[in-house]
């Protein structure tokens, strides 16, 4: 609001000082009577202006006080808003403070909870079927006698020393108070004493190709289907809708044919989504396949389909890939056992294996293995004949890779390639 801005008053005319007296004479009574009431006229409008003058000061006056009062006003209501600002960031720091708390003791209770289960991402199934060769290094955990036991110290051979006889070396994490495997989709419901829940998915691996065609003269296997996992406190859940992906199927086609493999389906506990493997591709560039031309395959084709490395941790492996060559003695860096090799499905540590490939080489039929799973299903051998009517393995439980079928050579044959290995849902409690 703006400070009052007052003009001055406007000035009044003087009247006539010099007024008639009975004293005076005729003449001059008359004139000073006259000069009297000529005077009136403009000193009566000298004071309607000074009225007027009041009457805008008194106006304004008004304007200004309704103003300072409402400024008051508004002042009180934003002092008063203020005030509840500050009660509610009170209270909203006190609200923090508690969830902080909170927080805490959730993290303390998870951090307990993951110490207590520290190497279930490394399960390795029952002690008792361990063998030397099995992983003994820290962090790992075996299931013994109704319990979890985790390694405190690496071992040469960890079916030395048997869990439960020595305390340096093995630490029990608790006995499981119930384990649930879904091989086909349903409920899941938590028991009322578990305070852990440790899930684990795999999706159902893909089918693969089938050909019996001159047009096409690869048929890859199928890939594996995806791993995941999730550990939860139990407090988190009470149930959970479980998903169980089948494996792709394979395809059976007779001479002058050719058909993909079927993709495997996904696998789920909740939202928690392990994706089925692609199924095998049906492909080939001409009679024989360069060197280059499988540069290509390998490295567009086939990664758009199953894009995991070897050994990775939760994806499927890929199917085997085809190298083919026209002249192989030309070719110092690609040998018959190296071409083989490339052919089988590539492992995956936790997913399932690729199913292996079957293509035309030059140097004749080619029939990589399978891939292998090293806690899920192996992939599938494939199946290549040139006179006969090749069927190539499925994919093993859970989520192998099936493998690929090729018959093209000799008129009347067909082909059968391997379906993929149903997925799995599998669910602990401690």
């Amino acid at each position: 609001m703006t400070n009052p801005i007052f003009n001055d008053p406007p000035v009044v005319k003087n009247i006539e000082a010099d007024l008639p007296s009975r004293s005076d004479s005729q003449d001059q009574f008359t004139s000073k009577a006259n000069r009297f009431f000529s005077s009136l006229p403009e000193w009566q409008q000298s004071l309607a202006g000074l009225a007027e003058w009041q009457k805008n000061c008194s106006d304004m006056t008004y304007h200004y006080m309704e103003d300072a009062e409402k400024a008051v006003t508004d002042a009180q209501h934003a002092v008063t808003d203020a005030q509840q600002e500050v009660s509610n960031a009170a209270q909203q720091v006190v609200l923090a403070a508690q969830q902080v708390t909170l927080a805490k003791e959730q993290t303390d209770r998870a951090e307990n909870f993951t110490q207590q289960i520290e190497g279930v991402v490394n399960f390795q199934g029952g002690w008792s079927s361990a063998t030397s060769a099995s992983p003994s290094t820290v962090p790992v955990t075996y299931y013994h006698s109704n319990q979890f036991w985790s390694l405190l110290q690496d071992l040469p051979d960890v079916t030395s020393i048997e869990p439960g006889t020595d305390s340096n070396y093995w630490v029990s994490t608790g006995a499981i108070i119930q384990l649930d495997e879904f091989n086909v989709s349903g409920t899941w419901f938590k028991h009322p004493a578990a305070r852990v829940v440790f899930v684990e998915c795999w999706g159902g691996g893909g089918g693969g190709a089938a050909v019996a065609s001159y047009s096409k003269m690869v048929a890859t296997g199928g890939c594996g289907g995806q791993y995941i996992s999730r550990l939860y406190l139990a407090s988190e859940l009470e149930s959970a809708r479980i998903i169980v992906g089948s494996g792709g199927l394979g395809r059976s086609c007779e001479f002058s044919s050719y058909l993909p493999g079927q993709s495997g389906g996904s696998s789920s506990f909740g939202q928690l989504t392990a994706s089925g493997g692609r199924g095998g591709i049906a492909t080939g560039l001409g009679s024989y396949l360069s060197f280059s031309d499988n540069y290509q395959y390998y490295h567009s084709v086939l990664p758009e389909f199953c894009p995991i490395s070897t050994f990775d941790e939760s994806g499927g492996g890929r199917s085997g890939i085809a190298i083919g060559v026209s002249n192989i003695a030309a070719d110092a860096n690609h040998s018959l056992a190296m071409i083989y090799k490339y052919a089988n499905g590539q492992d995956s540590m936790r997913a399932g294996g690729g199913g292996g490939t079957a293509y035309m080489h030059s140097s004749g039929p080619i029939a990589g293995g399978y891939g292998r799973g090293y806690i899920a299903g192996d992939g599938g051998n494939a199946a290549n004949d040139r006179a006969g009517n090749p069927m190539a393995s499925p994919g093993k439980t859970p989520g192998g890779g099936g493998g690929g079928a090729l018959g093209a050579v000799n008129h009347g044959n067909s082909a059968s390639s391997g379906s993929g290995g149903d997925g799995l849902v599998r669910v602990w409690q401690w």
